[in-house]
């Protein structure tokens, strides 16, 4: 129709199914990279990660914290490597996390003690904080308190 220089949305793809929900996020992709500023307010924490470029965490109408995604992210990560390994044979499937200020190290470790009880070594992934993680932490909340402040149990 137009090409905003600024655009404001909020919520945009709550309440849509999954289709147009990605479509309208693609969108909003292709928008982003052609320069458009856009505002974007969102409770789907997943959505502000993919879409954002910055991120401002509010609480009770107030912004805690400001910064870029990585930025955000970066401020509760405590310097260690996880790593996740997933283990699986014919009988089950066992996911377990390794902390480690070494990621390499807990790398090696995971497949010493696979090749050990004779495992199979489905996947290995490094685990960063999530933004969800990193909202509940720099803001203290989780949702338990975020339930109580709205009158619930």
């Amino acid at each position: 129709v137009h090409r905003p220089q600024l655009l404001f949305l909020d919520e945009p793809t709550s309440g849509l199914d999954v289709i147009n929900a990605r479509a309208l996020r693609a969108l909003i992709e292709r928008l982003r990279d052609a320069g458009v500023t856009i505002f974007l307010t969102t409770h789907y924490l997943e959505e502000a990660d993919r879409l954002a470029d910055r991120v401002a965490l509010l609480v009770g109408g107030r912004i805690v914290a400001a910064d870029t995604v990585e930025g955000l992210k970066a401020r509760v990560a405590d310097g260690d490597a996880m790593v996740e390994i997933r283990y699986g044979d014919a009988m089950e499937s066992e996911r377990i996390r390794l902390c480690s200020c070494d990621g390499a190290a807990a790398v090696r470790a995971a497949l010493a003690r696979a090749e050990a009880a004779g495992r199979e070594i489905v996947s290995i992934d490094t685990v960063r904080p999530t933004l969800e993680d990193t909202f509940i932490e720099l803001t203290g909340l989780s949702a338990e308190v975020m339930l109580a402040e709205k009158g619930g149990q």
